[in-house]
């Protein structure tokens, strides 16, 4: 027997232990060859004689097959990984799926449950993405937008939660069972019907030099208690500007919620594409918009200040509604091209501040002077 035929065989008869509780010896390894071996294929006469066996393949096959689909592409300089809106989401599914059948078994983390795990990250703020996407091209009309999008927020908001506890030393327990099960929940609240068959979204996301270090300054900053213990910022809104400000604007939000304090969380898009239509971003945003903004604290979350611009666009919509106040929380913000007499009378939190010189890209690395 060759060395794959004989991987078959281990990885089959390992599964079909699993499902007769069996222990199975090293099987995080075995795991790990046997998705690199999955990705070139299967040989069905290697198929687990168990139900629970035959079935988990079938799903690793699929998520082999999900893999394969997605596509390297350069974005201003800077490598993403592609896939269309319906296959990112069913790549969501599968992830999620593997990650319920493998877990009780793992007894530590390798880099197929790095794979998954992220995956369950990336491709809920894909689904996000999406969503938000499609309400600005006006294929999610506006009836549906505000609905659509408060589902995908809390679907991201709970794949941060995987990702946060899959991060910890005991992140393969039960706090972890109990996350997956949330997750499930709110994966069965999405039914992907507004997914573009000709829509792509980014399955990786944005790379950020010190993304966890700038994102935990942020956080902390904008959760700061005074001496009475009560935030020194409150807010009943919290905005991210898509697709950059989710991630922050995610982070932030469960952050609160932490520690008592439940906000709206509703993204917004405002780009050169959405000035150029007619302003569909409003339109069909009109139900969130309609809401009491009145004597609202409002914050903004947006991945890096460039010149302002969108995050000016924004704001002067939101203004419209007089809320008491609006500040603004950003990965990095560049101290030169921002300077606009607008944003002069708003408090920023900042990670970094940085000189930007020359093309944006994706890993926004520092150019200092």
């Amino acid at each position: 027997m060759g060395k794959r035929e004989d991987l078959y065989r281990k990885v089959a008869k390992g599964l079909d232990a699993i499902a007769r509780d069996d222990s199975v010896e090293r099987f995080d390894a075995l795991m790990d060859r046997g998705h690199r071996l999955f990705l070139d294929g299967f040989n069905p006469d290697y198929m687990p004689s168990s139900e629970y066996g035959a079935e988990t393949v079938m799903i690793w096959l699929e998520y082999c097959d999900s893999l394969r689909n997605r596509k390297k592409v350069e974005i201003e300089g800077a490598e993403r990984e592609m896939a269309t809106e319906p296959e990112a989401f069913r790549g969501l599914n599968l992830a999620h799926s593997l990650a319920q059948r493998f877990r009780p078994v793992l007894s530590r983390k390798t880099s197929f449950s790095d794979k998954l795990f992220s995956d369950i990250y990336n491709l809920s703020f894909a689904y996000l993405d999406a969503v938000v996407g499609g309400v600005s091209d006006e294929y999610i009309d506006a009836d549906s937008a505000f609905d659509e999008k408060t589902v995908a927020v809390d679907l991201a908001r709970q794949g941060a939660r995987v990702k946060g506890i899959y991060k910890t030393d005991d992140g393969l327990g039960n706090g972890m069972h109990r996350c997956l099960k949330r997750f499930r929940d709110k994966l069965a609240d999405v039914s992907g019907k507004n997914m573009r068959p000709f829509g792509l979204v980014a399955t990786s996301r944005k790379k950020v030099g010190r993304k966890t270090k700038v994102t935990n300054k942020v956080v902390n900053d904008v959760t700061k208690r005074g001496e009475d213990g009560s935030f020194e910022f409150c807010p009943r809104m919290i905005i991210p500007i898509a697709h950059g400000g989710g991630e922050l604007g995610v982070a932030m939000a469960n952050a609160f919620e932490d520690q008592g304090h439940d906000a709206v969380v509703y993204p917004l898009m405002f780009s050169m594409k959405t000035r150029k239509q007619k302003r569909p971003w409003v339109d069909n945003d009109s139900r969130f918009l309609s809401l009491p903004f009145e004597g609202s604290d409002i914050l903004i979350a947006e991945d890096w200040v460039t010149t302002g611009n969108t995050v000016r666009g924004i704001l002067t919509r939101l203004e419209d509604r007089f809320p008491r106040e609006i500040r603004i929380a950003t990965w990095k913000r560049d101290i030169e091209k921002s300077r606009i007499p607008l944003l002069d009378k708003y408090d920023f939190y900042v990670g970094e501040w940085s000189v930007y010189k020359g093309e944006k890209t994706d890993s926004l690395a520092d150019q200092r002077r």
